[in-house]
């Protein structure tokens, strides 16, 4: 039996070499499309990273106005900015838009709320940007008179 194996010189079938181009395929194809996801979960990591950036740096420039200037935002609340990361020299958030509203509590605080909605990119496209409603991201902070 031993003879037999040793004297087989045929070498390698088709139906094993459709199969092992198989198998090859379906890992190329699985080891290609975790490193798509893998880029497409750090762009979303870097996207939030920086949206949330912004928002702290709006929050803090809120902060730092006169309680008076806060309260006449109710009455006439700040304009919207759009794309404001291409204002501060970067353009990785596509069509972004950040909002700040103030209103008061019941005890006269004012609650300052800030809002940032961007358009976010997909394997096969993108996700429109969040609403009023639904935001993307969102910061609220209570800042006393």
């Amino acid at each position: 039996m031993r003879g037999r194996f040793v004297n087989n010189k045929k070498g390698i079938t088709l139906v094993e070499t459709v199969v092992s181009m198989l198998l090859l395929a379906i890992i190329i194809v699985s080891v290609v499309g975790a490193f798509m996801a893998a880029r497409l979960s750090v762009e979303r990591s870097k996207n939030r990273t920086k949206a949330m950036n912004l928002l702290r740096s709006r929050m803090e420039w809120v902060k730092a106005q006169n309680p008076d200037t806060i309260g006449g935002w109710i009455a006439a609340p700040l304009p919207v900015e759009n794309n404001v990361d291409n204002v501060i020299g970067q353009d990785d958030l596509v069509n972004d838009t950040r909002t700040t509203t103030v209103a008061t509590d019941i005890n006269g605080n004012y609650v300052v709320t800030i809002t940032l909605n961007w358009e976010k990119r997909t394997m096969g496209g993108a996700i429109p940007k969040g609403t009023a409603g639904n935001p993307d991201l969102q910061l609220v902070t209570v800042i006393s008179p």
